[in-house]
């Protein structure tokens, strides 16, 4: 049975083809290096380390929202102030909110409002950056470098941990009677009751919860550089150097995830 990380990051990576942060609200920067423990980013430390500099730019995604929910077990049952719901019973009758029911199987259900995307304006000036890290023998064919971010004002994640999963929500504004997805409620949502749950974040404000890197592609037979190394000493003059490991077969992948 995967974890709860598991079944975040990959379900997330199924849906919107992005590397899903994990834990939802860990701090991410653009040119962050880190490493990939399955599809977890783990970060070590930023590119400007090694005095890489790059610029940025930052535009409205190309939706305003983004919402998954990983199964059709999933449920959102929706009560409207001033009524009394057996589906979200912990709710008194004066306040209005919602019960999400995630049905026999754990399962992940994601909202966020308000996108942004962050990218690295020159991408492949980066990467000529990282070859050249190599070619001196510094980077570490291991590590990957955030090159995309998508950030949001807010995002809700829910992960159940078990059977039967359940959570129960306040809001404070008035809610629509009838069908809704989770992120059509607004005001300010609050757990009021939980059976089941892993991860309870909700509308939370600033976060990145999606992003995008590039890598080395490691050929199956190359060398592999363990660690940064100190700079070697420059080269006669008209000589290029090649001072580090053969570069491996084939390019920059956005994909990180091989």
């Amino acid at each position: 049975m995967p974890t709860a990380e598991e079944a975040y990051t990959e379900s997330m990576f199924g849906q919107f083809s992005y590397l899903a942060n994990w834990l939802p609200g860990t701090p991410l920067k653009l040119g962050l290096i880190g490493v990939l423990q399955g599809k977890t980013f783990v970060p070590k430390s930023p590119i400007g380390t090694f005095g890489v500099r790059f610029g940025t730019t930052s535009e409205p995604g190309p939706q305003q929202s983004l919402q998954f929910q990983s199964s059709s077990e999933i449920k959102v049952d929706v009560k409207v102030a001033g009524e009394v719901s057996k589906l979200v019973p912990a709710l008194p009758e004066a306040q209005a909110g919602a019960a999400v029911s995630f049905g026999a199987s754990s399962g992940v259900v994601f909202h966020a409002r308000g996108i942004t995307i962050s990218r690295v304006s020159d991408v492949i000036g980066l990467e000529a950056a990282i070859w050249d890290l190599w070619d001196r023998g510094i980077w570490n064919p291991d590590w990957v470098v955030i090159t995309e971010l998508v950030k949001a004002d807010r995002t809700t994640v829910l992960i159940s941990e078990g059977r039967y999963g359940k959570v129960e929500l306040g809001v404070s504004a008035a809610v629509p009677a009838g069908p809704v997805d989770l992120g059509d409620l607004t005001g300010d949502l609050s757990v009021v009751s939980s059976y089941g749950m892993h991860t309870q974040l909700i509308g939370e404000g600033g976060l990145s919860p999606l992003f995008r890197a590039v890598r080395i592609k490691k050929s199956l037979f190359g060398t592999k550089i363990t660690g940064a190394r100190a700079a070697l000493p420059p080269t006669e003059p008209g000589v290029t150097p090649r001072r580090g490991a053969e570069r491996p077969d084939g390019d920059l992948t956005e994909d990180a995830t091989d």
